[in-house]
């Protein structure tokens, strides 16, 4: 079995927020901002590698948090290597995050069979 942790980062606004896992994911396609220390929002952006793909400037979540403007946002981009329907639903639990809407592409495809180890990850 796996042993994770909670891992805490910080927004670009300061707010702390936790992940469970091993460790947050550090390359190019991590994401995270926030424009508000409430946990009552408006949206909450959740999307795994294909939220920046390949940058930010043509990115889905760039024209996103362009499109909701100053709303109260929370935007995550692949917090960690394996982000799934789990992630999120750790995310919104740990956090005690309240959004009004969730915009996220965690979809069927999160629910098919992957590799043993990766399955038991999500699992745990």
């Amino acid at each position: 079995m796996y042993m994770h942790n909670i891992l805490e980062v910080r927004a670009d606004n300061g707010i702390k927020l936790k992940f469970v896992g091993n460790k947050v994911h550090t390359g190019f396609d991590f994401f995270l901002s926030a424009n508000s220390i409430d946990k009552n929002i408006d949206y909450l952006i959740f999307f795994d590698s294909r939220g920046i793909s390949k940058g930010f400037d043509k990115s889905l979540v760039k024209r996103i948090l362009e499109y909701i403007g100053e709303k109260k946002h929370i935007a995550i981009c692949r917090p960690l290597n394996l982000t799934t329907w789990a992630t999120l639903s750790n995310f919104l639990s740990i956090n005690k995050i309240y959004p009004k809407s969730i915009v996220t592409n965690m979809g069927f495809v999160d629910f098919i069979s992957k590799k043993k180890k990766l399955l038991d990850e999500a699992i745990e």
